[in-house]
């Protein structure tokens, strides 16, 4: 079992760039965690758009599901800004 105060001695041991480093990937995952709980609604819009497709009530077409996902990727990016996915 590590002592008390051993993480604490590790990390006064650590460089600045180390310690730099670590917080940028936190900060990096929090960002694309947040990403993908708001782009939760737009995923949803994509899964109800095939169902409808399947089911028939939207026609099969490869140029009306291009245009639906371009408007999609469209709005996510309007609505999300920054946080919004890239494709």
């Amino acid at each position: 079992m590590a002592e008390p105060g051993f993480h604490l001695q590790a990390a006064l041991t650590q460089t600045v760039p180390e310690l730099a480093s670590c917080a940028h990937a936190y900060a990096v995952a929090c960002q694309v965690a947040t990403s993908n709980v708001l782009a939760m609604p737009f995923d949803w819009a994509r899964l109800e758009y095939a169902r409808a497709v399947r089911l028939g009530l939207i026609e099969r077409s490869m140029l009306a599901c291009a245009n639906y996902a371009r408007w999609l990727n469209a709005l996510e990016r309007l609505t999300l800004g920054p946080l919004a996915r890239r494709y």
